[in-house]
Parts: C-alpha cells; sequence; structure tokens
C-alpha cells in the first residue's frame, strides 16, 4: 500500500445587530461572521454569507468537519436554503470536503436555527485556515415580511446552547467563546434593530422580462429584456462553467429610468475553449445607489443532447481522483471504474445529471483503469492511470 502525504448595496439599505465569536481549540483559535451580500427586494429573498478565519497568523490551523449555528427571526425571514457552496467544498479543486448541508434547521414561532454543515472526506487533507476571512457558503432566506419593524436577530448560538463547532483533523478541544461586533463599512450602522427589510412602497430597479443564451458560431450570445428601469445604472454579466462558482466577465450601461421596454445583449466569446457541456450565466443588476441584484441563471448547452462528458483530474495520481460529469439525460447513470481485466473495482452511484465525484485509488495496484459513466446504454469512457 502507498503511503499517503498530507498536503496541506450599499450592500443593505438597513442596519441590524451582526454578532461573530472566537472559540479555542488545540490548534488556534476561529473566529466566523455573518455578511450581507444583498437584499433582492424584487424577488423577496435574502442573501447571507458565512465567513471564517484563523483570529490570528498564530492561530493558523486545518479544518475537518464544519458545523455553523445561528438564530434569526422567523416572522422576518425564513426558509434557509444554500444558494452557493463558495468555499470547502468539492467543486472547488483541490479542496477535500463532501458538501454542505443544512441538516438540523428548524423554525418554531418566532425564532428559527439555521444550521450549516461542511462535511469533510476523511483521510484527505484538509484546507489551511488563515487570518485572512474566507467564504464558506451563501444562504439564501426568503423574506416573508418587508416591512417588519422587528430585529432580524441574527445571532451565533452560544456555548450553553449547542454552539457553532469545528472537527479538526487532528482531535479538537473546544475552549470559551467570546462575542464580537463586527463593524463593517456596508452596515449604516450597528443597532440590532431595523425599519423594515424592503418597505411597503418598494420601486424596483428593473422590470424582468426574459433572460436567454444562445450558441453563434463558437460565442455565446446573451439577449435580455426589461419592461422598465428605475435608477438602473449597469448590468455585470457573470458566468459560471460548474454551476456554482461565478465570476464577472463585462458589463452593459444602463438607460437610467426609463418606462419604455428595452433589449440588451452581450457576447461572451470562444466559449469552446472551456471543454464543459454547460455554461451558466446570470446578470447582476446594479442600481445608482450599488445596491442590487440578481437574475434568474440560464444554461448554454454545449455537448451534444445525447452526449455524456467526463473530465479527471488528477491523472496519473496514486492517491485520489476527481472525475467531472454531465449527463444530458434524467436516466439513472453510474460510475465504474474498471481493470484492464474487465473487474469493476468501484461503483458510484450518480444521483443528478451533473457533479463531480471521488476515487480513492490508494490501495489498487498500479496500472491503467477505465472509467465509464454509462446512462441507460450510453457510456463515455476514460483512462485513469495509477501510478
Amino acid at each position: 500500500m502507498r503511503k499517503f502525504v498530507y498536503q496541506l448595496f450599499p450592500f443593505v439599505l438597513l442596519s441590524f445587530c451582526i454578532s461573530s465569536y472566537a472559540q479555542v481549540t488545540s490548534n488556534g483559535k476561529f473566529d466566523a461572521r455573518l455578511v450581507v451580500q444583498s437584499i433582492d427586494c424584487q424577488n423577496k429573498t435574502l442573501y447571507l454569507d458565512i465567513e471564517v478565519k484563523a483570529s490570528s497568523v498564530d492561530s493558523s490551523f486545518v479544518i475537518g468537519d464544519q458545523n455553523y449555528k445561528f438564530n434569526y427571526n422567523a416572522e422576518a425571514i425564513a426558509n434557509p436554503i444554500i444558494d452557493q457552496e463558495l468555499g470547502f467544498s468539492l467543486l472547488a479543486t483541490g479542496q477535500f470536503y463532501s458538501g454542505h448541508n443544512t441538516t438540523g434547521s428548524e423554525a418554531s414561532g418566532d425564532t428559527g436555527l439555521t444550521v450549516l454543515n461542511v462535511v469533510w472526506i476523511p483521510g484527505l487533507p484538509g484546507s489551511l485556515l488563515s487570518a485572512n476571512w474566507a467564504p464558506v457558503s451563501r444562504l439564501a432566506f426568503e423574506i416573508v415580511d418587508t416591512s417588519l419593524t422587528q430585529c432580524l436577530r441574527l445571532e451565533w448560538r452560544d456555548k450553553a446552547s449547542n454552539p457553532t463547532h469545528f472537527t479538526n483533523i487532528t482531535e479538537v478541544e473546544t475552549g470559551n467563546m467570546t462575542t464580537e461586533t463586527v463593524n463593517e463599512n456596508v452596515y449604516a450602522s450597528n443597532t440590532t434593530c431595523l425599519d423594515t427589510l424592503c418597505g411597503t412602497n418598494t420601486s424596483f430597479p428593473v422590470e424582468w422580462v426574459s433572460l436567454d443564451v444562445k450558441k453563434d458560431r463558437n460565442d455565446a450570445l446573451l439577449e435580455w429584456v426589461v419592461a422598465s428601469e428605475y435608477n438602473n445604472d449597469f448590468f455585470e454579466v457573470e458566468r459560471s462553467i460548474d454551476g456554482s462558482r461565478f465570476q464577472s466577465i463585462g458589463r452593459i450601461q444602463g438607460k437610467g429610468s426609463s418606462n419604455q421596454k428595452s433589449t440588451y445583449t452581450f457576447r461572451d466569446v470562444q466559449v469552446d475553449q472551456y471543454a464543459r457541456p454547460v455554461i451558466y450565466y446570470k446578470l447582476r443588476q446594479v442600481d445608482t445607489d450599488g445596491s442590487f441584484s440578481y437574475s434568474n441563471t440560464v444554461e448554454l448547452v454545449l455537448a451534444d443532447p445525447q452526449a455524456i462528458s467526463l473530465t479527471v483530474f488528477p491523472n496519473p495520481t496514486d492517491q485520489f481522483a476527481f472525475v467531472d460529469y454531465y449527463v444530458n439525460s434524467k436516466g439513472k447513470s453510474r460510475l465504474e471504474l474498471v481493470d484492464l481485466n474487465g473487474k469493476i473495482v468501484q461503483l458510484l452511484p450518480l444521483a443528478d445529471f451533473k457533479g463531480r465525484a471521488f476515487l480513492d485509488i490508494r490501495e489498487l495496484p498500479e496500472g491503467v483503469y477505465l472509467i465509464k459513466i454509462i446512462n441507460e446504454g450510453s457510456v463515455q469512457t476514460t483512462k485513469l492511470i495509477v501510478r
């Protein structure tokens, strides 16, 4: 068996109290904070990021499992879901976490509990937590009462009521926790309450009609239509090749305020270079005062409608491999790792039409293997070299 080596808008038009805490571990101290990314009044959605860091350079350590818990006012917001996995995710190359989930979240009366769990893949390297803030996950809450004049009460759970905790790759002993105020310029003040979430007479920056994308030769051509605009500064176009992490690729100037229907276009050139079966796009509409909201996400399918695509990395490898796959079908799919004698040495059912599968090959003999993605008679195969 080979030896495994460890390698290591304004944001919001409101103000409220954001709390963080520090917790002592055997390898140092970490801080966590909640950061409001945006309030989309048109779609009645609050976007909230969880971020984490080591309290100092001297307290840097490697993260294993993560468990974040905080309370909120269930009369103001409800139904938290994971909008994007921002870090510590299998979706990020070079990270070894199997995914995020909100198991344990609940609401009772006017109090809700949000639980975010990040699961580390045992036996693989974890990520080193430094003294710089690192994004973990973006949560989306439904705004259930836009004119509520009570507190949001976004508060970390204290130690006595089953608080947030980490499980390090080595043994971790939790210690005392402290609560601090995160004072960021994005907040008008750090008061404990808010006047409204969106208000009762909100004027939306744009009234969306449609957003479409199509292939035009080797380019992606986006076209969107708005029925009206109010203080609309610009549209920022964002692209993702994995459906999770988006990056800005350009902007189109808005028309300020207008009651006329307007059509906008944007060309993303040479999209075939990304060698992905699907590319994702969305728009960030930015108001003249800096506040913003997002459009829906649209997909550009580049692969053959019946195709299966897969990409393997690292390859060759002697420890593990990741398989990015896309299956343009709703049928059941599976991944087979097969030796040259035709023996199946690993079999993984695939729960979704796209994703990233993990293969632990540390116990396999050196040689050439075949990775197969099979979907109702269709098969796509590539080689994996184990050394």
